[in-house]
């Protein structure tokens, strides 16, 4: 039995598109930035309440 025939494809992106939806580096930078400053909050948060 072959088993090149019992393999299914896999669809290969075209590189094009993969880039298409990649932010770029200055997205990328403030995206980071922006969950630095969420998770910043989150903690001082959860220390008020740890401290009552």
């Amino acid at each position: 039995m072959d088993i090149e025939k019992n393999n299914q494809s896999v669809p290969h992106l075209n590189e094009n598109q993969k880039n298409k939806h990649e932010p770029n580096g200055n997205d990328q930078h403030q995206n980071i930035n922006e969950t630095i400053a969420k998770n910043k909050e989150t903690i001082e948060k959860n220390r008020e309440i740890l401290r009552r």
